[in-house]
């Protein structure tokens, strides 16, 4: 949902912000983010700022330990999911849990083929053109 500029501000990527608060109208959101605890009242008040929908933010080392234990207690309810990492898509394409990556066109090669059942896209418009 960030992209960071040449400047090394984050802004939202375009498009982000409606489609996601669009999607908070019918669906429950939790935004995923690599980290620790101390880092969520900065991702808090980005997504604030930049009007983001308000929603649950779940941090996860590369154990995914936290993404697990929603996955067991929660999977049924769990409609779909954009993912930046290839390694984030693997547990919720596994579970049949429908997964869009987002990834840049010129990295999309480094994916095709490794993530089946997982759809690659570019940006925001490609989501909402999924979604829908």
């Amino acid at each position: 949902i960030v992209s960071v500029k040449n400047d090394g501000e984050r802004r939202p990527m375009e498009g982000a912000v409606d489609i996601l608060s669009a999607l908070s109208r019918r669906f429950h959101i939790v935004y995923l983010s690599r980290g620790d605890l101390a880092q969520v009242s900065g991702i808090r008040s980005w997504l604030y700022q930049n009007k983001f929908p308000v929603s649950p933010i779940l941090i996860w080392d590369n154990g995914m330990t936290p993404l697990n234990k929603v996955l067991a207690d929660r999977k049924k309810n769990i409609k779909g999911a954009v993912v930046t990492a290839g390694d984030e898509a693997e547990p919720l394409q596994k579970e049949g849990i429908r997964t869009l990556l987002l990834v840049e066109k010129k990295r999309q090669s480094e994916y095709k083929g490794k993530l089946k059942g997982t759809t690659l896209v570019t940006d925001w418009k490609e989501i909402k053109k999924e979604i829908q």
